[in-house]
This record gives C-alpha cells, structure tokens and sequence, in this order.
C-alpha cells in the first residue's frame, strides 16, 4: 500500500477571445499550482507445487488531480479524478518438454472530472504463452487478446527464439506485435497537451540479440 500528496508549481496565463470584440476570459492566478493525491493498494494468494503455479491477485488506484490556474477556479479547481481495479489470474504449468503459461485479467478505469464526460473503460483480456529451455535452445512463444469497451479488441503476439554456440555465447531473434491504446491521463490530462480523438497505436517491433560473457583472470 502507498499514499503520496504533492503540490507542482505551474505557468498559467490569462486567456482571451481571439475573436472581436476580443474579451479577457480568464485572468491568471499568479501562483497557480496543481494539486496530486495518488494511493494503490493490492493482495493475492498463491498456490505452488512441484508442476504448477497458480497467482490469483487484485489491484486498486486512485489518482486525483485539482488544477487551479485561473482565478476563477480558486476553492473550484478543475478535477480529474480517477480510479482503477484490476483482477489478475496468472499461472504456469510444467509440461514433458518446456512450460506452459497463462494469465486472464479484468480491469475497470472511472474518470470524475469537471471538464471532461467520459465513459467508464473496461477491459478484459487473456494470453496463453509457451516457454522451452532445451539443450541450446531457449525459445518462446505468447498470443494475447484484449477486448476494450471503448476501442477495437486486438489479438497481439511474440516469438522469440536463442541459440548458445557456447556457455558464454548466445544469439536471438524476437519479433512483437503491439497494440496500446490511449490512458485516460492521455486522452483527458490536467493540463495543456489533450487530444479527446488519440487514437490506440500499433507496432511491429524486431529484436537481435548478440549475448557474450567475458571472464578476466588479473593478478596483482
């Protein structure tokens, strides 16, 4: 469990109509400043025996957030205030040759804020992975879903694969496809830097990997 409680500093300037009759809207608060409360709690069991694991954990956030940057907003700041939960069911399994891993996972994310209307997220999500480590060979494999309320569900997937030419040498290869969407911080920030229409981003990512162990025998 952790709690913090900070104040940040911030420029703020007045604002006007840049359209005739060109009118002051908002006069800046000389030291306006930007007001953060942030706390998570989490708890999970486990259950462990010579062929399988199995982790079954839950998670809760809060991140409030009170801007005040006009003097308008002295004693009504503008509020994002949000909260996440998360439940969590991750787990292995030993197979005759390599490990077989899973994990099925819900999340829930609310946004109350006095600027912006937006819905709740909920996402729900799963993967199934498999993990060899045989002689030479070290290799892995991960297919994930997620099914979003407020964008496309997207399938996503790693394949990895190394070889050790010697104890000290080893070569790879990985390849990744991604899938991330916009966080509510993104989408509705407490400050300048908002887009409302982000939308989720995709990446095709290629990894090598050259791993070579160096040993030094120095005398004085």
């Amino acid at each position: 469990m952790a709690y913090t409680d900070s104040t940040t500093d911030i420029d703020s300037a007045d604002q006007y109509n840049w359209e005739s009759p060109y009118e002051k809207l908002e006069t800046a608060l000389h030291d306006a400043y930007v007001n953060q409360k942030n706390g998570v709690a989490s708890a999970y069991i486990q259950y462990k025996d010579a062929e399988k694991t199995a982790k079954l954990a839950y998670g809760y956030s809060v991140a409030d957030s009170s801007t005040y940057e006009y003097e308008s907003k002295v004693g009504n700041p503008d509020k994002y205030d949000t909260t996440q939960q998360q439940i969590t069911l991750t787990g292995d399994y030993k197979l005759p040759i390599g490990t077989a891993v899973y994990g099925i996972e819900h999340l829930k994310q609310e946004l109350d804020s006095s600027v912006y209307e937006a819905d709740d997220r909920k996402v729900t999500g799963g993967y199934l992975g498999y993990i060899l480590s045989k002689d030479n060979i070290d290799a892995q494999a991960n297919v994930r879903h997620d099914d979003y309320s407020d964008f496309d569900s997207e399938t996503t997937y790693n394949l990895g694969a190394a070889y050790h030419f010697t104890p000290e040498l080893r070569v790879g290869a990985n390849y990744a496809k991604g899938y991330r969407v916009p966080s509510f911080t993104q989408l509705f920030p407490a400050s300048w830097g908002s887009n409302p229409n982000l939308k989720p981003e995709t990446s095709d990512n290629y990894e090598a990997l050259l791993s070579m162990i160096l040993c030094f025998n120095l005398r004085a």
